[in-house]
């Protein structure tokens, strides 16, 4: 699960596209991209939401 959310932080996929594809805060996907929030820290339903995303664009 933490390398297929950590492909899709690092794909050339808009942070605007992750955000309303998950349903995930766009601050949120930015600031995991960033390195502000680490991935340790992220909660589990965002952790599920952006797995899905990334499973469902085989990213």
């Amino acid at each position: 699960m933490r390398q297929t959310i950590q492909n899709l932080l690092d794909s050339p996929i808009s942070t605007t596209t992750i955000a309303k594809g998950a349903d995930v805060p766009w601050s949120t996907v930015a600031d995991l991209r960033k390195g502000k929030t680490s991935m340790d820290k992220m909660a589990l339903l965002t952790a599920e939401k952006l797995y899905e995303f990334a499973t469902a664009n085989k990213q």
